[in-house]
């Protein structure tokens, strides 16, 4: 058992699953006498509702994810070089984008929740949106088990 391998089970849980789950996990490094290991994985997070969404969205559908930070770096290069035609075409695409990411995510958690709709704006945020980095959710959160893809 090790930090990252804990995380990945951990952050495809439920919210509402996910601190009897890392309780289970804190207990048994300590029962194999790894308090750095219990400390590591007592220290993971419970994320949001949006940002689970988001993480299944990322781990699941790589290939979208991946299109939607591509679909990023070209709208960053459109505001750089004040290209109207092209920021206006690229908009609308990531419009589409997040609508079928968001649609997916409902998908996923079962959940009609704004707040799962929410996820797909997050990895907009983190991939779609030209002015904007990494949200403070996602910073929060394991960055390898939830962004960036691949």
């Amino acid at each position: 058992m090790d930090v990252e391998s804990v995380a990945v089970e951990l952050y495809e849980l439920r919210p509402l699953e996910f601190t009897a789950a890392r309780d289970v996990f804190v207990a048994q490094a300590r029962k194999a006498g790894d308090k750095q290991l219990a400390a590591a994985i007592g220290a993971l997070r419970k994320p949001t509702v949006a940002v689970w969404a988001a993480g299944l969205l990322a781990r699941r559908r790589r290939n979208e994810a991946h299109g939607l930070v591509q679909l990023g770096e070209a709208l960053r290069t459109a505001h750089r070089t004040l290209d109207g035609q092209q920021l206006r075409k690229l908009s609308h695409d990531q419009h589409v984008v997040i609508g079928e990411l968001a649609r997916t995510a409902r998908a996923f958690t079962g959940s009609p929740s704004r707040k799962v709709s929410r996820g797909s704006g997050i990895l907009a945020q983190c991939g779609g949106q030209p002015q904007q980095g990494v949200p403070r959710e996602a910073r929060r959160s394991p960055g390898r088990t939830f962004w960036p893809p691949g």
